[in-house]
C-alpha cells in the first residue's frame, strides 16, 4: 500500500462544511457553566472573559482593585473561578446598571 501524500489529500469546499450558528454557540456554553452534580463549575480564564466581556487585563486590574471575585489556584501555572461567583458578579452588574439613575436631560 502507498502513502497518502498531503497534496492527495482533499477536503470538501468551505461552504459545504456545517455553521456553527451564534444561538448554538450560545446554548452550549449556558450547557457548560451549569454546576455538574451539585458541585460549583470551576471556570479558565478565556470563559471567565467570554461570560464577562471583559479583556484579560480588565479582569485582573478588577482583581487587584477586589471588584471582581479571586481566582481559585488550582494547581502551579493553574487558576479557575468559580461560576457561581462570577453569575453573582454578572448580577451585582447588571442590577447596578438598571438602577434608577437622576436624568440629566430636563424636559420640556
Amino acid at each position: 500500500m502507498k502513502p497518502i501524500l498531503p497534496a492527495q489529500l482533499t477536503l470538501p469546499p468551505f461552504d459545504t462544511l456545517p455553521a456553527t450558528t451564534a444561538p448554538a454557540r450560545e446554548k452550549r456554553r449556558q450547557a457548560t457553566m451549569q454546576p455538574a452534580h451539585g458541585h460549583d463549575r470551576l471556570l479558565r480564564r478565556r470563559e471567565v472573559q467570554e461570560a464577562t466581556g471583559l479583556s484579560r487585563t480588565a479582569l485582573y486590574r478588577l482583581i487587584a482593585a477586589n471588584d471582581f471575585p479571586a481566582q481559585v489556584r488550582l494547581s502551579t501555572n493553574t487558576v479557575g473561578w468559580l461560576c457561581s461567583e462570577v453569575d453573582v458578579w454578572i448580577a451585582g452588574r447588571v442590577a447596578a446598571s438598571r438602577a434608577a439613575k437622576p436624568s440629566t436631560q430636563t424636559r420640556r
